[in-house]
């Protein structure tokens, strides 16, 4: 009986190590570099779901942790929302946001600067997410860049760099994802300047456009 017993305890431990599932305290199969390209991986596909206006992709179960929280900092007044609130005001947002994709040609590329990425274009547009990792662990994570905001429309040659500043993203690994658990966005040239060693002469939004609506998370053109 008892070595019955026993060999069904190592068949259970067998089959448990073989699907990947270790407990909070002994991740199976943890590889530090894939873990770090599947973190990249998961901020990439959150400015995918900006530019897009993916509500899944920027706000969904699948990108955002329970009680994530964002903050927006400009002009030296900061705001915080809660993940209800965000998905909200993202939702009541969709039907125009898509619309004016679909019917205008409106798009929108946020691009990521500063980190140690080959092509990474400082104070330019690039196609590179240079991300740079703050932080790095089995259970969580955090990411920082400066950022470009970049509009266009179908019918014009101008490419208008309507925003810059700075994202901070701090990530945990939950049932093998890493999800966002808080995030702070910073507009304003000055911090792009702090992070990315290098300012410019454009034009915020909030100078040339009038007050910002910081619907959202504030990025693009609003109704």
């Amino acid at each position: 009986m008892y070595r019955r017993v026993t060999i069904a305890l190592l068949c259970a431990a067998m089959a448990l190590a073989l699907s990947g599932c270790g407990g909070s305290k002994n991740p199976i199969n943890w590889n530090d570099a894939v873990e770090r390209e599947n973190l990249l991986a998961a901020a990439n596909s959150w400015i995918r779901g900006i530019e897009e206006y993916d509500f899944e992709a920027m706000a969904g179960n699948g990108i955002m942790a329970a009680g994530f929280m964002l903050t927006i900092t400009e002009n030296g007044d900061s705001y915080l929302k809660d993940l209800a609130t965000l998905r909200t005001e993202l939702l009541d947002d969709e039907g125009y946001q898509l619309a004016f994709r679909d019917k205008a040609g409106y798009a929108l590329h946020l691009d990521i600067d500063g980190g140690p990425v080959v092509g990474d274009a400082v104070h330019g547009e690039d196609a590179e997410n240079a991300w740079s990792i703050t932080e790095f662990g089995q259970y969580k994570a955090s990411i920082i860049g400066g950022f470009e905001v970049f509009e266009r429309w179908s019918r014009s040659d101008v490419v208008w760099r309507s925003d810059s500043g700075q994202i901070q993203a701090h990530f945990i690994r939950s049932y093998n994802a890493w999800k966002l658990v808080s995030m702070e966005i910073k507009f304003g040239e000055e911090h792009y300047a702090d992070f990315c060693g290098v300012g410019g002469a454009s034009v915020g939004r909030a100078a040339s456009a009038g007050a910002r609506t910081l619907t959202g998370f504030g990025f693009g053109i609003r109704p």
